[in-house]
């Protein structure tokens, strides 16, 4: 009879053993699921941000860029408007109008 008690006891302590692995296995499990979803929506959230600077920078840079801007850039770098061009006349001789 002490042999037969025994061997269910021990087959519990197997059983309990099993059952507390895999509940630690399961908890282990579940805390790798949600730090990584964590970090996937800190990156999402990060990536919307950017996103909005970027869309901001373009406008700046178009109105920058735009002729208003470039005449407001020439203004400040105190750069003069053109108002006679003349050119320079090539003679045949020369090697740029041979090409």
């Amino acid at each position: 009879m002490a042999k037969a008690k025994f061997k269910i006891n021990l087959i519990h302590l197997i059983l309990l053993t099993c059952v507390l692995a895999l509940a630690g296995f399961y908890i282990f499990q579940v805390n790798s699921i949600v730090k990584d979803r964590f970090a996937l929506d800190t990156t999402e959230r990060k990536l919307g941000e950017i996103l909005e600077e970027n869309k901001a920078l373009q406008v700046i840079a178009s109105e920058v860029n735009s002729l208003p801007g470039l005449k407001n850039t020439g203004y400040a770098l105190e750069l003069e408007e053109v108002k006679n061009i003349s050119y320079i006349e090539a003679k045949s001789a020369s090697p740029l109008v041979l090409r």
